[in-house]
């Protein structure tokens, strides 16, 4: 099986339905604030805490109408009440939506508490997609930038005869390097579905080793930080 048809049987075919639809940035903006938070917690989100990051993201983007779409792809949420605010609920629907493209994992900590986690292939491409925000535009450099002089100085000086060429033989350096860089993200590919493979049966399984008997000490379990 080729790298590419075995991408979607280790991500949910539904992953990228949030980031296709037409308020992306929307759920662009909640995933990556989903994304924070997980990262300053370093562990699940209570999913009280995770409905409050979404409706504050909601409110501050005036995106509640922009969202209806994901009250057509989610099954209605059994948490809505009937005194919720418009801003509520659709924080409720929309974490659901998440959760059905595969972007958030739903859980149950020892105390009953309700939790969400990201999947690692989620954290990785939210990982991603934060530097690439955080980076913004990339100033043109190395080949390219090595090319655009070439071709700058040939219209400038006139000189076409020498200048060509040799933006040509720059070019085919570049694509020789990106032909390279191909084969190694593919090699990269391949190592991390394998790791995925490895790792595919422990999924599910309890973080919490077996222990004696809790005595009345008058301790609560630990729950998520709020």
């Amino acid at each position: 099986m080729t790298t590419d048809s075995a991408l979607f049987t280790h991500l949910p075919l539904t992953l990228f339905r949030p980031l296709a639809a037409r308020w992306a940035p929307i759920y662009a903006d909640i995933l990556l604030s989903l994304f924070a938070e997980a990262v300053a917690r370093h562990q699940p989100i209570a999913r009280d805490y995770a409905l409050q990051v979404v409706r504050q993201r909601l409110m501050a983007q005036g995106a509640v109408e922009q969202t209806e779409d994901a009250l057509e792809a989610s099954a209605p949420s059994d948490d809505l009440h009937a005194g919720d605010d418009l801003l509520s609920a659709r924080a409720h629907v929309i974490l659901r939506h998440l959760e059905h493209c595969g972007w958030l994992k739903p859980d149950n900590l020892i105390d009953y508490t309700q939790v969400y986690s990201l999947p690692d292939y989620a954290f990785y491409l939210l990982r991603a997609l934060k530097e690439w925000t955080e980076q913004g535009a990339t100033p043109l450099s190395g080949p390219l930038s090595a090319i655009h002089d070439t071709l700058t100085a040939a219209v400038r000086e006139g000189d076409l005869a020498s200048r060509v060429p040799q933006a040509h033989r720059q070019t085919e350096q570049l694509v020789v390097g990106l032909q390279s860089l191909y084969q190694n993200m593919g090699t990269h590919i391949d190592r991390v579905l394998v790791q995925a493979d490895i790792r595919a049966p422990l999924v599910g399984r309890s973080a919490v080793p077996p222990g004696p008997s809790p005595t009345n000490t008058g301790d609560s379990p630990r729950g998520p930080a709020r």
